[in-house]
């Protein structure tokens, strides 16, 4: 193709993309995926302004409080914002740092189960934008030599279709250009929700759950483990404890939101 046919060919594919993506604006509104109201000039929005809308975007933002630093529980009234939380010093969790968006509710609870459905892929990796901003602010960012998300039983994720954590863990590798390796942890078992049981039998449903995959060396590193919630905690520490089993110096956990209420 000579040079004039390219540029005549390139700006009618160009016309009738940009006639095409207006023409869809006007038949399906883009809309926030978390809260569904229409944008208001949607063809002057960034690419990352289609997924969600300014007013959830800053819901999302701006939720820091105080929080214990270990297992990111808020604490409002926490007397030694560098220290741990009662819970963490009565029971020391295995993983050393955690952060989090925020407290699992509202937008952010909204924004969670949307994730878990592999239509929202691409939500789950814009909030894992975020949720890399989030995290680069604090203290244990720079030490973490490798991205991991927290897996789930094989079937579980072809039932699925998807696993959320894994699409934030790939935004945040490539937002602190880390490694991602997405089959560092493995999940031996279908386990059942943490939040459907007591505090008692908690510990026993993730314990063997988890292990580490054949042929990682991770002997001196420190590993960024990466989930879509804190329920409780026990899982992110029975999958540190198998890491650091296998020779890992530090973990560290991201997680989109912190659940609250439970003991």
């Amino acid at each position: 193709m000579n040079r004039p046919t390219a540029k005549c060919f390139a700006w009618l594919t160009t016309g009738f993309s940009r006639s095409l993506g207006a023409a869809s604006d006007l038949l399906f509104p883009p809309a926030c995926t978390v809260c569904g109201d229409l944008f208001e000039q949607p063809g002057e929005l960034p690419e990352r302004a289609r997924l969600l809308c300014l007013g959830c975007e800053h819901q999302l933002w701006a939720r820091e409080r105080n929080y214990c630093p270990r297992c990111a529980m808020p604490y409002p009234d926490l007397p030694n914002p560098n220290g741990d939380c009662v819970d963490c010093r009565k029971h020391r969790p295995a993983f050393d740092a955690a952060r989090t968006l925020g407290v699992y509710d509202g937008v952010l609870r909204d924004a969670v189960l949307r994730m878990k459905n592999p239509a929202y892929e691409t939500l789950a990796r814009q909030i894992g934008d975020l949720l890399a901003e989030r995290i680069q602010q604090a203290e244990f960012t720079p030490a973490a030599d490798v991205v991991a998300p927290v897996s789930m039983h094989w079937l579980k994720r072809v039932w699925r279709g998807t696993n959320p954590a894994e699409s934030l863990a790939g935004s945040i590798s490539s937002a602190m250009n880390k490694p991602l390796v997405n089959d560092l942890v493995r999940c031996k078992k279908w386990l059942a929700k943490q939040h459907h049981l007591p505090a008692s039998e908690r510990q026993n449903n993730v314990r063997g759950a988890y292990t580490v995959g054949w042929g990682f060396d991770i002997r001196g590193a420190n590993v960024l483990l990466v989930d879509d919630v804190i329920t409780t905690g026990a899982t992110s520490h029975a999958i540190a404890k198998e890491l650091k089993k296998a020779g890992a110096a530090r973990v560290y956990v991201a997680a989109v939101a912190r659940a609250t209420g439970f003991v």
